[in-house]
């Protein structure tokens, strides 16, 4: 007898993180931010507010780790620091 089991995406369970990086000033800021980090595998959505200065992220933490994200978001050229 075999078993088959499959996921659904409405089974991963998704976190989710928030990085403040002082460096975001403007839309252009938005679009590097986004691209660099949507590069990752595991990645479900990304919100990068101006007004804030902050990068919400979240992502599938059995796929991408939170220091790869950070690593794409200072790859990208900002200095990303976590926040509660």
């Amino acid at each position: 007898m075999t078993l088959i089991a499959t996921i659904s995406a409405s089974d991963i369970k998704y976190k989710t993180i928030t990085f403040k990086c002082k460096e975001i000033s403007c839309k252009g800021c938005q679009a590097h931010i986004s691209e660099s980090v949507n590069t990752l595998e595991g990645i479900k959505s990304v919100e990068v507010s101006i007004e804030n200065k902050t990068v919400k992220i979240e992502f599938d933490e059995n796929k991408v780790t939170i220091d790869k994200i950070k690593e794409a978001i200072e790859e990208a050229g900002y200095s990303p620091e976590e926040v509660d």
